[in-house]
């Protein structure tokens, strides 16, 4: 389906935050992915979708191409309708080099430069999930999330632990959400996803 939102699981922990200079240089998404606010730890908890997905795949469903390419190289693409901004994230790879999806950031905020694709309209949250998105009310996400405290870069993330598989064969999925809320409104929104063996 057109401009649908997927995420994948990589054998490698998430590192986005860690490798500086690498993220695309737009302060939403530096804020957002980089983080200044400790995740509220929510246990279990299914928060969104797990289906995979090479980088190259979504970018090319939403109407955007894959920038940075290259074997072990960082790789994004950003794609924007003119209302929301949406940019895909990739840090990990494929044992054949094939990056893969770890992040995606939706934003109201237009970008900062003119490195996104103008595309048609795109959806603000991934598939199966009932999380707060863009232009929700905090109150939506202490309904969902309980009290939250608020960093004073107006950023709150919360972040999921499951165990999945048997015994050998058992491995973590973590999954992070964080908002940036401004005037009590979430403008923006960050999903993260990582599979730790």
């Amino acid at each position: 389906m057109r401009n649908s939102f997927a995420f994948i699981t990589v054998p490698v922990l998430f590192a986005l935050a860690a490798q500086a200079g690498e993220l695309p240089q737009e302060p939403i998404v530096e804020l957002l992915v980089r983080g200044e606010s400790a995740p509220v730890d929510v246990g279990s908890d299914y928060l969104f979708g797990l289906p995979e997905i090479a980088l190259a795949d979504q970018a090319a469903s939403a109407g955007g191409m894959v920038r940075n390419e290259g074997k072990g190289d960082f790789r994004s693409s950003c794609v924007s309708d003119g209302h929301r901004t949406v940019w895909f994230l990739s840090d990990a790879s494929s044992y054949e080099g094939e990056p893969y999806l770890t992040a995606i950031v939706v934003s109201a905020i237009p970008p900062a430069s003119d490195t996104c694709q103008a595309t048609a309209g795109i959806e603000d949250v991934p598939a199966d999930t009932q999380l707060p998105g863009i232009g929700a009310p905090q109150a939506d996400i202490e309904a969902r999330f309980g009290p939250l405290e608020l960093s004073e870069a107006g950023l709150v993330a919360f972040r999921s632990h499951d165990v999945l598989g048997d015994g050998a064969d058992s491995w973590e999925l973590v999954k992070t959400v964080t908002y940036h809320l401004e005037d009590g409104v979430v403008d923006a929104v960050a999903y993260e996803q990582v599979t730790i063996h």
